[in-house]
């Protein structure tokens, strides 16, 4: 059997073995060792023998058998594990990155105060630095430690001392202050007085610390004080001599002393003197008060009584009895001048408050019935002298108010059938018939006037006056006109009439309700102006404008059977023009809609920019807003409307009015009809002729608003972005715009000055600061309130006297939002152009700043509050600056050439990097860059550290095209392109999870990120 096994070659005896395979080797290092914390370093590693790598330590996963791999950002020190295996075993290497801490630098000055040409003594110390630099009242390289005198000093001097390792650098100062001599000053008050009486003296000094008095007074005193001198016989001198580390002065104050006056001759026995005035009295509306005055004098005595500074006639006695009818003679003043041959005496006045009678509730409403259904009109001019006109849904008219100048039925209303459009009749209504107001039933007519203090009511069923309301007088005397009437919800015979006077101001004379042609007690005040009224969804709100203030106050008031009363009162400077009510809002000419019950902003109609509010109607019932815009005012092509959806706040079409009349009106009419009426016109047209706005296509942009804008910023608070409007914009110009990106609304304007330009947010959010390039100044908004916070000029030229510094660019100091670092420009352009780039501390400009020589035209805070990257475009070399920021100001640290070579728009720092316009990833501490393969140079450029990208705004003649890049590699990822053919374009920023936006001209584009391929 064996013998057959070694036949088949199955035998091993005799036969030679393989060799055992080698052991893998393996090195591996790191590039540098040591690095700064936030930075990197290179691994690299070979082996052989090897047939796989697995790390461990600080990173992980399979490697190859050899390569180079960055550690990427590292914050503490950190060891690196390579295990190779192979055939032969195994080897294991490790290497270490050590992160080393910044420099850490202390500088003191011994003595910290001294007199002028005296020295003090500078000692320091750091840790983890290899060197430091001198700057400030000194310079040079230094020792990582050591002392040295500063010599004889002048001045008050700031010693900075800058130190760097591989960890960084760090920056510190010392300050000696040269104290002046003291300066002395005392006063005596009084500095004449009679014998034997008394005077104090007051003092104070600067820079002292002791001092004595001497002259007529002696001893040790106080820096500063008061003290009496007793009572003095004769003239007498007292001085202070106060010392200091800088020296010593001396003052004196002289204290004149004279004898008694003779006692002035008494009074004229006979003038009149008021003895007991008139006392303040309160009584309930109706109710009798008597004022009176006792006087002594030598008889006759006459009297004359004053209502507000105004002589009452007839009120010539002691006593005098006033009955007040209206509330509006409450907190009204009575005085009264006593006279005789020897002359006159004035009291002082009493004042009336005069109780108001408890409100009444209002009865139950009678609901109206329903209006027929409304019927289509058909398109109609109508040659007719107006001055307010209304619609009446029951009859299908309009009805118009003929004014006294007409050439042909003056003094009347005017019934206009829309299906026919027959005018008449004429309802013959009294002098100058202005406002008019429909009750909701269709049964009245309410008519105001101009001519006369009366309302007149038609009923209408009959087309003849019922009733004449007279409006009465004011406290004064005066008539009262109707400014505006509003019939009461469910209450036909009831209405609310804005009262206006012709003789005194204010022309308001309150808001008053009539009942059954009967005025109510309960008026309100004739300061509680509202010119405007519309009533709301229930009788018991009133809603009231007062657009002839700046203010805008807008009002509620709230309904009683015997009267109305202010609810409350908010300025609205937003608002103004005749306010309409529908489903719960307030619409005003500008385009924006107030929530009717919390007085918030609802948002804003995207009207189109150029052109100015006239008039708004609210058409609830088919969800639509109607405009009717103006492009510049009187003289202008022709007007145009333009409709919206009501609850999305987005255009649904327009059409050109076929006038251009500045004081036209419009009105909703029938089932498909708008009316607009100027003074001499009615014209009808159909709601379908208003052209529907195409929808946008599937673009490139996700929005575009018709907007001009200096700059822009973007709030990731609020979810809003900003944007700085300038003076030549007609309606909302020096003001800064508050745009929703999510829904393309300008939601509101603040006025903040002359010619916004440049904007800056503080990192919380908290404060945005905005240049004013017409006055030379910065304002700060609280962005929790809305409120311009502080306002603070920057400077003016002392040298050239050539007016106020501007702002060339800003940046808010990392993690300090009351620090402002301001690159300051000359706009006259004498000397240097650049004035210093400054820190600015709640409007405090710090005392040390940037050389004017050394320009900065572009400036960036880095990782850093003490770190300010500058630019210098004014300049053939194109330098590039470091400057260290610290609580004393500013200090420009070095100069390269060697980064740009030409003009560049700007910079942006993001992950220890600066990014620019010209198409350069810059790393500002090793002052290295490489280059990003542009297209052309931008104009502007935003990082994205959070996505990875770098984004750049180029614009190729007319078009404009934005180019995203990986921010870690440089490589173009996408770009996105449209048409726009304005050179002014800029401000590219982010906002929201993938929006980017940018000016352009007189528009803000809003692009998604997505879009970019």
């Amino acid at each position: 059997m064996a013998a057959a096994i070694a036949a088949c070659g199955g035998g091993s005896s005799g036969g030679s073995t393989s060799p055992p395979s080698p052991p893998p080797a393996l090195i591996l290092g790191a590039s540098p060792q040591a690095i700064a914390s936030g930075t990197g370093s290179f691994l690299t590693w070979s082996s052989t023998d090897a047939s796989g790598c697995a790390a461990s330590g600080a990173w992980s996963g399979a490697k190859g058998t050899s390569g180079t791999e960055s550690t990427g950002a590292l914050v503490s020190t950190s060891t690196f594990t390579l295990k190779c295996t192979g055939a032969g075993g195994s080897d294991v290497k490790s290497a270490t990155v050590t992160v080393v801490s910044p420099p850490a630098v202390t500088i003191s000055a011994s003595p910290q105060a001294l007199a002028s040409g005296a020295s003090s003594t500078l000692t320091w110390s750091s840790t983890d630095a290899t060197g430091c630099t001198a700057s400030g009242a000194w310079s040079g390289a230094k020792a990582t430690s050591g002392t040295e005198p500063t010599g004889a000093l002048a001045t008050t001097g700031t010693f900075t001392l800058t130190c760097t390792g591989i960890g960084g650098s760090d920056v510190k100062s010392a300050t000696v202050i040269v104290v002046p001599p003291p300066i002395v000053a005392i006063a005596a008050s009084p500095q004449s007085i009679l014998t034997n009486a008394s005077s104090t003296l007051s003092w104070s000094s600067t820079d002292a610390t002791g001092c004595t008095a001497s002259g007529a007074w002696s001893g040790g005193r106080a820096t500063s004080g008061t003290e009496p001198t007793g009572a003095l016989a004769t003239t007498s001198t007292f001085t202070l001599t106060c010392t200091g580390i800088g020296g010593g002065d001396a003052k004196s104050a002289i204290v004149s002393v004279s004898p008694p006056s003779p006692p002035p001759p008494p009074p004229d026995p006979g003038a009149p003197t008021i003895k007991v005035p008139p006392q303040s009295q309160s009584v309930m509306l109706r109710q009798a008060a008597t004022f009176s005055v006792v006087a002594d004098g030598t008889g006759p005595l006459t009297y004359q009584w004053f209502r507000i500074a105004k002589a009452m006639p007839g009120a010539t006695g002691p006593t005098l009895m006033v009955t007040p009818v209206s509330l509006q003679e409450d907190q009204t003043l009575y005085s009264v001048v006593v006279s005789n041959s020897a002359g006159s005496a004035f009291s002082t006045a009493g004042l009336l408050t005069v109780i108001p009678p408890p409100p009444e509730p209002l009865p139950a409403p009678t609901p109206p019935p329903p209006p027929p259904v409304q019927s289509p009109i058909a398109p109609a001019t109508i040659d007719l002298f107006t001055n307010d006109y209304i619609y009446d849904p029951f009859r299908s008219r309009i009805y118009a108010s003929v004014p006294s100048n007409a050439p042909a039925n003056a003094n009347s209303v005017a019934a206009i059938d829309l299906a026919s459009g027959a005018i008449g009749p004429f309802v013959s209504v009294g002098s100058n018939p202005t406002k008019l107001a429909l009750s909701d039933d269709g049964q009245y007519l309410y008519v105001g006037h101009d001519g006369v203090a009366q309302v007149r009511r038609i009923a209408l069923a009959g087309m003849t006056v019922d009733q004449t309301i007279e409006l009465g007088n004011d406290p004064e005397g005066d008539p009262v006109f109707a400014d505006d009437l509003e019939v009461l919800p469910g209450f036909p015979s009831w209405f609310a009439v804005s009262l206006r006077g012709k003789v005194t101001s204010p022309a308001h004379r309150g808001v008053a309700l009539f009942r059954d042609g009967v005025k109510q007690d309960l008026i309100t005040q004739t300061r509680s102006g509202s010119n405007r009224l519309v009533f709301g969804a229930a009788a018991t709100t009133l809603y009231g404008l007062d657009d002839t203030s700046s203010d805008r106050n807008f009002q509620r008031f709230a309904v009683y059977a015997n009267g109305i009363v202010v609810s409350d009162t908010t300025g609205y400077p937003l608002l103004g023009g005749e306010i309409k009510y529908g489903a719960g809002a307030i619409y005003a000419p500008s385009g924006y809609v107030v929530d009717a019950a919390t007085r918030n902003l609802r948002g804003l109609f995207p009207r189109f920019a150029d052109r100015l509010g006239l008039v708004a109607c609210a058409d609830a019932a088919n969800n639509r807003a109607y405009f009717l815009t103006s492009p510049l005012g009187p003289g202008s092509p022709n007007l145009v409307i333009e409709s919206f959806d009501a609850t999305t706040f987005t255009r649904t079409g327009s059409v050109e009015a076929p006038t251009n009349a500045f004081e036209s009106d419009l009105i909703r009419v029938g089932s498909n009809g708008l009316a607009i009426r100027t003074n001499f016109h009615i014209f009808v047209l159909t709601t379908d002729s208003l052209q529907a706005t195409p929808p946008a296509p599937e673009p490139v942009v996700a929005g575009r608003i018709n907007l001009a804008a200096k700059d822009l910023a973007y709030d990731p608070l609020r979810n809003k972005i900003y944007a700085s409007i300038p003076g030549s914009e007609f309606v909302h110009g020096n003001s800064i715009a508050v745009i929703n990106p999510a829904t393309e609304a300008i939601e509101s304007y603040l006025f903040v000055g002359s010619e916004p330009g440049k904007l800056a947010l503080s990192d919380d959010a908290k404060f945005l600061y905005v240049s004013l390039d017409g006055a030379g100044s910065v304002v700060r908004v609280d962005l929790d309130t809305t409120m311009i916070d502080i306002t603070f000029a920057l400077g003016i030229d002392s040298q050239f006297f050539s007016g106020p510094f501007f702002v060339d660019d800003m940046d808010v100091v990392p993690g300090a939002r009351n620090s402002l670092a301001v690159a300051r420009r000359d706009r006259a352009g004498l000397g240097t152009v650049h004035k210093g780039v400054a820190i600015y501390d709640n409007g405090v400009s710090r005392p040390v700043i940037s050389p004017s020589f050394v320009g900065n035209n572009i400036i960036e805070f880095g990782a850093l509050p003490s770190r300010l990257y500058g630019f210098d475009r004014d300049s053939d070399l194109f330098p590039f600056r470091r400057l260290t920021v610290d609580s004393n100001g500013v200090v420009a640290n070095d100069a390269t050439t060697s980064i740009f070579s030409g003009f560049i728009s700007d910079f942006k720092f993001a992950a220890g990097t600066l990014y620019a316009t010209s198409g350069q990833a810059i790393d500002p501490e090793a002052l290295t860059w490489l280059p990003i393969s542009l297209s052309m140079p931008a104009i502007s450029v935003r990082p994205d550290a959070a996505n990875n990208r770098v984004y750049f705004l180029v614009a190729p003649l007319s078009d404009w095209r934005i180019e995203s890049f990986d921010m870690a590699t440089l490589t173009a990822r996408g770009s996105l392109t449209g048409t726009d053919n304005t050179a002014a374009r800029g401000s590219l920023i982010r906002w929201g999870a993938d929006g980017l936006a940018f000016r352009a001209g007189s528009k803000i584009y809003l692009v998604r990120t997505g879009a970019i391929q």
